[in-house]
């Protein structure tokens, strides 16, 4: 498996498929969640002539695992140390539940410039929600069954999950 040594010497592994020459997009699995989590969606972005690049960051699959210093900022430099370390400009980076906070800790340090677009599974951009942030649950032992007669400008967010963002999905 090739892999490639982070700044401060921890390396990470990765598998790459599909053409070289294609965009690159970069799978980034959740937590404890190896590259190999992505087994089932790489031969379709191969298939579609894209360069795929499964990472396995520190701590996961098969890349090192030291012993402190992992938090999301670090997470976020690995992604960086991935996408400088290959030269992958105009990546797509999929991350899945906290593969998706790992880019916006990488968006958030680094900067979009290597980056074509993100995808976020199953994870807001937001790492804990709270009363602010009305595009997901909080407070899940807060009633909601008689919120929802109410108008929906006068829901608590609980209740308006989705709704409150305009989305175009939900109107």
């Amino acid at each position: 498996m090739p892999s490639l040594t982070a700044d401060d010497g921890v390396r990470l592994d990765y598998t790459e498929y599909g053409d070289p020459a294609g965009r690159p997009v970069v799978l980034l699995a959740g937590f404890k969640a190896p590259a190999t989590t992505w087994r089932y969606q790489v031969p379709a972005f191969a298939d579609a002539g894209r360069r795929v690049l499964a990472v396995d960051l520190r701590g996961h699959g098969t890349s090192d695992r030291p012993e402190d210093g992992v938090d999301m900022a670090r997470r976020g430099r690995d992604v960086a140390a991935v996408l400088e370390g290959l030269d992958l400009r105009d990546a797509v980076l999929v991350g899945g539940s906290m593969g998706a906070n790992t880019i916006w800790s990488f968006l958030a340090q680094c900067g979009a410039d290597r980056v074509a677009a993100a995808v976020s599974i199953d994870q807001t951009p937001k790492m804990l929600n709270d009363e602010g942030w009305p595009f997901g649950f909080y407070g899940y032992a807060q009633p909601t069954a008689t919120a929802t007669s109410q108008p929906a400008s006068r829901r608590p967010a609980t209740a308006r999950r989705w709704r409150s963002a305009g989305c175009g999905w939900c109107g």
